[in-house]
This record gives structure tokens, C-alpha cells and sequence, in this order.
């Protein structure tokens, strides 16, 4: 499946534009032009429609289909070490678990806390978890506006 990036590469070499003109026409930079080309940087909804009439498609064209899905793509490496982290975690909470349960087994009263016990930390690990994805999902929006015309523009 070819990522956003070589969509815009793609369709920027057919149109035989240079990354400067590319740039030119959508009030970027060539580096954002770049950036857009190697999946780093994604373009705002306003650069997308501007390169939907650069290279002369109309709405119902899926020029740039862009799900949440493509975003994490874009930086499968990331993703993939979140996603062993994830598991990971999990097995440790299931492992330590396990190991409560077997250690107490004779002592219902003393289990029942900890198996509480580990539930909350289970709880708490997966909120860090979801806290770390949304401040890497707002880094990865707020690099891309520092990237975008807006911000360049002064705006």
C-alpha cells in the first residue's frame, strides 16, 4: 500500500514539479515538502486541498486518504516499540500476578488486597501508557504546525 508520502511524490513527479515549486504553490518550504514526501510531517487540511488542485483532482478523488490507522504508520517503528511495551507490560502485571496469587493462595484475606492492589497498578500503567500515546500524538500535531504555513506566516 503506498504510504501518504509517496502519494505526494508520485503525483509530484508526474505534474514534473521540482520540491521548490511544489513548495512555491502551496506556501511551504521545500524541507516541509520533504518532510511530507518521507511520512515525517503530515499536511494540513488547507495543503491538501491546495494539492488537490496542483495536481488537478477533484474532492471525490482520494488524492491523500490519511485514517488513524496511516498516521501510525507513518511511524510503524515507534508504534511496533509502543506496541511491545504495551505487551510487555501486560505480561509482567499478568506474570506478577500470577505469582501473587500463587504466594497467597492460603490467604484469602491478604489475596483479596492484593489482587486489588494489582489491579490499580494495572489501571495505573495503562493511563500512564494512554497518557504517553496522546503527548506523543500532540507532539507529532504541534511539530507539524510549527512546520505548517500558519505558524511561518505568523499566524
Amino acid at each position: 500500500m503506498e504510504t501518504l508520502g509517496e502519494t505526494i511524490r508520485r503525483f509530484r513527479i508526474e505534474a514534473g514539479l521540482s520540491k521548490k515549486e511544489l513548495a512555491d504553490k502551496t506556501y511551504t518550504s521545500p524541507s516541509v515538502v520533504a518532510k511530507w514526501e518521507e511520512d515525517y510531517l503530515v499536511p494540513s487540511s488547507k495543503e491538501i486541498k491546495m494539492l488537490r488542485g496542483i495536481f488537478g483532482l477533484s474532492e471525490e478523488d482520494e488524492l491523500l486518504p490519511l485514517t488513524p490507522e496511516q498516521v501510525i504508520q507513518r511511524d510503524e517503528e515507534s508504534g511496533k516499540r509502543l506496541q511491545e511495551i504495551v505487551k510487555g507490560i501486560s505480561r509482567f502485571s499478568s506474570e506478577v500476578q500470577e505469582n501473587r496469587r500463587v504466594q497467597l493462595l492460603g490467604q484469602d484475606e491478604e489475596l483479596d488486597i492484593e489482587l486489588k492492589r494489582l489491579h490499580r497498578n494495572r489501571v495505573i500503567i495503562i493511563l500512564v501508557l494512554a497518557i504517553i500515546a496522546i503527548i506523543i500524538l500532540v507532539l507529532f500535531y504541534v511539530d507539524g504546525y510549527y512546520n505548517s504555513f500558519e505558524y511561518i506566516e505568523g499566524r
